[in-house]
């Protein structure tokens, strides 16, 4: 199980890599690693799957101290869940050490869907990380990403690093303004088919019956209902006393959300291990494990969390009546 260790006070490095392939790539990444164990830095390599490969291969077949591989397409299929459960979980497993940390967290295959969720995780690593003893080094390869998500590594690291090692601060960094723009970019409104249902502190039972009443193949459906309980136990103790749950099918997902009246001010709510002294603060840790991408949109009209999980097959979920 997860812990927080208490907090070591650092420096927070996080670069943006730049490279045109995967063999330059591993070329980059390689005195990389060798120059953090050599200082014994613990290093983590969280890539995507053939990136992951090729540096496995060219480390070598030996397993070597103090180095840690990670399939990003895995541990942070969900982008929420990259922060807390690769980033700060390694940084704290460190403990009074400095942690070396690559993670590609954007890479061709990544939508549009899952892209703003990625720019988001890589805007919080400055916050959430600030005053951490750890280096963030994020490849982007300039031959398969599209021109501005190329264009946004620069408002979302403050240094900029070429293959050849050539370094230089981001000028475009931080650009508060421009970064607001994804931030607060507005969720699609849920489809017309979408079952709803309002409801306040005395209509958990009603969620819980609704969750069951879906149709939801049964390995599924116990994901489903701790995260609808969370978020709706979340909307009762902070969201105001009350909210609205909709749920509806999108292609292989079970799409779900929760809207609650009043806003939410932590923006690393569920970035962060949780406290292990505390009985709070774990709801969208929990949920951002648990499903394959969450999304919050918070304003002057409240906070509206939706989240993604996927289905077992194609009529897992059946429209319903509208119970508002």
């Amino acid at each position: 199980m997860l812990t927080k260790h208490p907090r070591v006070r650092g420096t927070l490095d996080h670069p943006a890599l730049f490279y045109r392939g995967r063999d330059a790539l591993v070329a980059s990444l390689i005195p990389f690693i060798k120059a953090g164990l050599a200082e014994g830095e613990p290093v983590l390599a969280a890539l995507p799957p053939a990136n992951l490969a090729a540096l496995r291969l060219a480390m070598g077949p030996e397993e070597i101290p103090g180095l840690r591989f990670a399939d990003m397409s895995v541990a942070g299929r969900n982008p929420g869940r990259i922060l807390p459960l690769v980033l700060d979980a390694f940084v704290q497993e460190a403990g009074d050490r400095r942690a070396r940390i690559i993670g590609e967290p954007i890479w061709a295959d990544r939508t549009d869907l899952e892209y703003p969720a990625c720019f988001e995780h890589e805007m919080l690593i400055n916050l959430a990380l600030t005053g951490q003893d750890v280096t963030v080094l994020c490849p982007y390869d300039l031959d398969s990403l599209q021109p501005d998500r190329i264009a946004d590594a620069e408002l979302t690291h403050p240094t900029l690093l070429d293959a050849r090692g050539v370094v230089r601060r981001s000028a475009r960094y931080p650009h508060d303004d421009e970064a607001s723009l994804l931030f607060d970019q507005q969720l699609p409104k849920p489809p017309a088919v979408a079952i709803s249902l309002a409801f306040d502190g005395d209509g958990l039972r009603e969620v819980r019956r609704l969750i069951t009443d879906l149709g939801i193949a049964a390995d599924n459906l116990a994901m489903l209902q701790i995260a609808v309980s969370e978020l709706s136990i979340n909307a009762i103790e902070h969201g105001g006393g009350s909210g609205v749950l909709r749920v509806w099918r999108e292609e292989s997902y079970v799409v779900g959300e929760v809207e609650s009246p009043r806003l939410l001010h932590n923006v690393l709510a569920g970035r962060l291990l949780a406290d292990p002294h505390s009985l709070s603060g774990r709801g969208l840790l929990l949920l951002n494990g648990l499903c394959d991408l969450v999304r919050v949109q918070t304003g002057s009209d409240g906070t509206l969390i939706r989240f993604w999980l996927p289905v077992a097959g194609p009529d897992s979920v059946e429209p319903g009546p509208d119970l508002d």
